[in-house]
């Protein structure tokens, strides 16, 4: 399995480093500043299969989307309700 779903806003995506070790890619949403937040494996390296390289892919957009749409309820809220 590539993908190591920790909660619906946070995923691992397993994938190798240069010297061929096992390494995970960190990915998680911060829907309060807006972001997505992707962390690397140590030496800063990730060697993906396509398969794993379209997981990521298709993570980074589930969780992108995931943002903007808590960062636009956030926005309301401030609001009062307001669209």
């Amino acid at each position: 399995m590539t993908v190591s779903p920790l909660n619906p806003h946070k995923n691992r995506i397993v994938c190798i480093d240069g010297f061929r070790r096992p390494r995970g890619i960190g990915l998680w949403t911060a829907p309060t500043s807006g972001h997505v937040v992707l962390v690397a494996p140590p030496a800063e390296a990730a060697l993906l299969t396509p398969e794993q390289a379209r997981v990521l892919s298709d993570r980074l957009e589930e969780l992108a989307t995931v943002v903007e749409h808590q960062h636009v309820e956030i926005g309301r809220a401030v609001k009062g309700g307001r669209p």
